[in-house]
């Protein structure tokens, strides 16, 4: 078996990280309390705030689980800021500030979570308060599925705050919000590797589905001036956002001389994003662009006043003069319906736009990918076998591209026994992913063609008879079949459980496949068993050989594979096991082509 071939280069150590994190503290001189006021939105959310780090019930916190808030200080001297005690655990931050004008400062987190849920802190500074919403997760909480907003070009609506300047590291207040669509709620942990000298990263939770935001913290010193592309990675997917970094000398923060885009009238180049509705909260993905004209670079604060329950703003620096574009987030929760004019301010100048709120409730409008033809993607995942049941594993994920945005149910028609089935709301415009729930039973193998929708496009199920071996999965997009002497072996027996499964393709002996899972105690059952989990005494392995004998091979650490590869068993006994995997598999001779995408695998293997 190849599995055992290559099980020694599953048993690697595997590599911590750890960061560190700088706390306020109250050493130094002055007495006198500084004089300070949080901002806050119109329904009084802290503005902005970014909470960091994984709060799980149970676990005590740890220093990298913070919230930053931000304040307008206009006296210097010592702060104390606190929340509120809820659900087991506060967070606090004293010291001493400097200087007057925005500060970010961070809240440390003390205690430990006591239960799941949403808990909706009151930070206080003094006689004012803002609010904050911290998510706690279950103990056990798996990782999160998303793809980046954009994927695979700009990334939807990225905001940066605070001054990038070559020279000038980078604080607190230097962050980006980018948008994601998130498919299966969980934890996640995100590492954007430097450009020019800037990276960017962040942890935490993601407790529902569709469009969301996450907020990543920046760090390092920028080390030229001009415009960088930072790329935010996840799973197979990418999107870039750009970073504009001022030259260095005269001063961090000099304000910029601009105007905008036609003052004294109606803005410029106004390019809306986002779902505006009535009672639907805006976020970081509801954003106004338009253009300004800039003679003097520097720092920007851009800012609307509020009507029906909505504030735009937004600040950053500009790098070069002439015209160029700036982009202002919305905040708060719109009242009513209808059309609404937005008067923009931003250094002496001010120009408006007009946002028109839908009625809660609206449909979406939006055309299936590929339609009228096979759905373009058409992602199929889980097992179907004949008079087995189908479980929320078995979907299929299309994608819809969305005119207006507003609720949806979709529906295919009932074949062999089946049928797939969505409902949900579309947050945003553009390409948007639809995830179709199995339900029913197949009444009998073979191939089976689907249509879902108005705007019908077709996908298809292949049914397994329960007495069928096979593996089956796609490599780079191409269907591949392994049917030829599949075969598996468990041994649970020694204290050492092995599993290896082996198939090959109708030109055998190659291309080749092979999956494997051994556990250092225990037994092998149905799970998800992923790469990195040797220190749970896990290892697994994927083997894939070309037609010319090339091994791809899978890594144990999940950081370097991108995918991380997975094989999830279904259902195991003594004489048949059934399952997925997907996932990278990278090039071990050194000469061949790089790596192999596995999708869509599905393997149905007896005695």
């Amino acid at each position: 078996m190849k599995f055992f071939k290559s099980l020694g280069i599953l048993l690697l150590s595997i590599l911590i990280v750890t960061s560190c994190q700088k706390e306020y503290s109250e050493e130094g001189g002055g007495t006198a309390v500084a004089v300070g006021t949080l901002k806050k939105g119109v329904t009084g959310e802290c503005l902005p705030s970014r909470a960091n780090g994984i709060f799980i019930a149970g676990t005590t916190l740890v220093s990298s689980n913070y919230l930053d808030v931000t304040l307008n200080f206009t006296t210097t001297g010592t702060y104390l800021i606190s929340s509120d005690t809820l659900n087991g655990y506060n967070f606090k931050a004293v010291g001493i500030i400097s200087a007057t004008g925005l500060a970010t400062v961070r809240l440390i987190g003390i205690g430990k979570p006591l239960a799941a849920g949403s808990n909706t802190f009151t930070i206080k500074y003094g006689a004012n308060t803002c609010n904050t919403v911290i998510d706690v997760i279950a103990a056990g909480t798996a990782a999160a599925v998303f793809t980046p907003g954009g994927t695979p070009g700009t990334c939807t609506t990225a905001t940066l705050t605070g001054v990038y300047k070559a020279g000038a590291a980078l604080n607190s207040s230097n962050t980006v919000t980018l948008a994601v669509n998130v498919t299966t709620a969980g934890t996640y942990n995100i590492s954007i590797p430097a450009v020019n000298g800037v990276a960017f990263s962040g942890s935490g939770a993601l407790v529902g589905t569709g469009i969301q935001t996450i907020t990543l913290g920046g760090t390092g010193t920028p080390t030229a001036a001009g415009n960088f592309l930072s790329t935010f990675t996840s799973a197979a997917a990418i999107c870039k956002f750009n970073v504009t970094t001022l030259a260095a000398g005269g001063g961090t923060g000099t304000a910029a001389v601009y105007t905008l885009g036609g003052a004294n009238s109606t803005c410029t180049g106004v390019v809306l994003n986002g779902t505006f509705r009535a009672g639907l909260a805006m976020g970081a993905t509801n954003t106004a662009k338009f253009n300004v004209t800039v003679t003097t670079v520097g720092t920007y604060t851009i800012a609307t006043t509020a009507v029906n329950g909505v504030t735009f703003s937004g600040s950053g620096s500009f790098a070069a003069t002439g015209a160029q574009t700036v982009t202002l987030t919305a905040s708060g929760t719109p009242a009513a319906a209808g059309p609404f004019n937005y008067p923009s301010t931003g250094a002496g100048s001010t120009c408006s736009f007009s946002i028109t709120y839908t009625a809660a409730g609206a449909a979406a409008v939006f055309t299936l990918g590929g339609a009228p033809t096979a759905c373009t993607p058409a992602t199929v995942a889980g097992t179907y076998t004949a008079t087995t049941i189908l479980t929320a594993s078995n979907t299929v994920t299309i994608q819809a591209n969305v005119t207006t945005a507003g609720t949806y149910t979709i529906a295919s028609n009932a074949v062999n026994g089946m049928t797939f089935s969505a409902t949900g709301v579309f947050a945003g415009t553009g390409p948007q992913t639809i995830v179709l729930v199995g339900a029913g039973t197949p009444a009998a193998a073979g191939t089976n063609s689907f249509s879902v929708g108005t705007s019908s496009c077709t996908f298809s199920i292949i049914v397994t008879g329960a007495a069928v071996n096979f593996i089956t999965c796609k490599i780079g997009g191409t269907p591949t079949t392994f049917n030829v002497n599949a075969s598996f072996v468990l041994d649970n027996s020694g204290g050492f459980p092995v599993l290896s499964i082996d198939g090959e393709s109708t030109t055998n002996p190659n291309p080749s496949i092979t999956l494997g899972i051994v556990k250092t105690t225990g037994t092998i059952t149905a799970a998800t068993y992923t790469v990195n989990q040797l220190a749970s005494g896990i290892a697994i392995g994927g083997y894939y050989f070309d037609a010319a004998a090339t091994e791809f091979l899978a890594e144990t650490d999940a950081t370097i594979q991108n995918p991380a590869f997975t094989i999830t068993i279904t259902s195991i006994t003594a004489t048949r096991v059934i399952g997925t995997f997907s996932g990278t598999l990278k090039d071990n001779s050194g000469v061949g082509p790089g790596s192999r995408i596995i999708s869509e695998g599905v393997f149905n293997v007896g005695l």
